[in-house]
């Protein structure tokens, strides 16, 4: 793509102006930056609150996946993929 595709498609898909005299180089990875951001944001929650957790977090802090074996008053439940950090969704097997 050409800058002036690069920024017709930035501006057309995420709303924002980029700047026509920066390098290629910084344009590309400007937009690259943008679809990452956008991808992350439409990950849906598995769950909104009520149902089945998606994981529990232990008294020492470990986290491990929900299973019906696993009673409140001994574990913290996790609703939400948001509430995680990057290493435990790692863990846990999500994205």
């Amino acid at each position: 793509m050409t800058k002036d595709e690069l920024v017709a498609h930035a501006k057309k898909t995420f709303g924002v102006e980029l700047n026509k005299k920066n390098k290629l180089a910084e344009l590309e990875a400007q937009v690259a930056e943008l679809e990452a951001a956008t991808e992350t944001e439409e990950e849906p929650d598995v769950s909104n609150g009520r149902g089945d957790p998606i994981a529990v977090k232990g008294a020492n802090g470990s986290v491990f996946p929900w299973t019906p074996s696993k009673h409140e008053e001994f574990w913290t439940f996790i609703y939400e993929s948001s509430s995680l950090s990057k290493e435990e969704k790692k863990s846990l097997g999500l994205k």
